[in-house]
């Protein structure tokens, strides 16, 4: 009975669809790995970037390692100004930095200062956003997205309540003033061991739900018609040692040496 009624039933429409899976793409597909190397912009009249009061900077970093003599691995910024490093002779080496200074009207003596954190202690071979803002001196630090810490250079000895980003490029010799680079402070030996992308100068600081918007630790959204972006090197030119200002302003970074280019997938799936 029940077999020859099922031999009367078609087969459910449903039995024939196809499901398929759609992976949004990645939205970072190149970083740089930025060991043994550095790079600079050269801003000219780039007044946009002198004596700034408020401003964030940002990165994409994944320690290969945090392993060499000097202690200090640099991320960005000016030595003895104002400065993003992992690691320091009184810290852990894996521990991010912030290290601030300012010269006396003399100049001969220099007061120094730092922002830090065990909080701000990093993994090798993985992945972190890290925003650094500065408001007329007041410095917070998020790992991730998460206030990691915060710090005043505009107390004490060094009171420091702005930063000048427009010192003229050099090699920083025989007494030329210090500079802003990526992956480069004091001598070679401190140079970021692992990779970098989405490397950005903003003039405002950025706000927790700025930076914790959508999908912002890996894009910014129409980035050549915002005036607060004053640089945006996503280090995903994947060939060469130039790397591309997206930002309206068009400050492409020079490189040491030809940039060794890396293929990932971030956010990982």
């Amino acid at each position: 009975m029940f077999s020859s009624w099922l031999r009367g039933m078609g087969i459910l429409e449903s039995a024939r669809t196809m499901y398929f899976v759609i992976q949004e793409a990645s939205l970072v597909n190149v970083v740089a790995d930025m060991y043994n190397n550095c790079a600079w912009p050269v801003w000219d009249d780039f007044k946009e970037v002198a004596d700034l009061s408020t401003f964030t900077m940002e990165v994409l970093l994944n320690g290969t390692a945090f392993t060499n003599d000097s202690y200090v691995h640099t991320v960005m910024g000016i030595e003895d100004c104002f400065l993003i490093r992992v690691g320091d002779t009184t810290i852990p080496k894996n521990q991010i930095q912030i290290a601030y200074a300012r010269m006396d009207e003399e100049g001969s003596t220099t007061y120094r200062g730092s922002v830090t954190d065990a909080a701000l202690q990093l993994k090798t071979d993985r992945w972190y956003h890290l925003a650094v803002t500065f408001d007329h001196g007041a410095i917070s630090v998020y790992l991730d997205g998460v206030l990691k810490a915060t710090g005043d250079s505009s107390t004490g000895d060094v009171q420091r309540t702005s930063v000048n980003f427009q010192v003229p490029h050099s090699d920083e010799s025989d007494g030329k003033p210090r500079c802003f680079w990526v992956g480069y402070s004091y001598d070679k030996a401190r140079s970021f061991n692992g990779q970098m992308a989405e490397v950005r100068l903003w003039n405002k600081a950025l706000t927790a739900e700025e930076i914790n918007a959508e999908n912002h630790f890996y894009k910014v959204r129409n980035p050549e018609s915002d005036p607060s972006l004053l640089a945006y090197w996503k280090f995903c030119d994947g060939q060469g040692k130039t790397v591309k200002d997206y930002s309206m302003y068009g400050n492409n970074l020079t490189a040491e040496q030809d940039i060794v280019w890396k293929n990932v997938s971030l956010p990982a799936k």
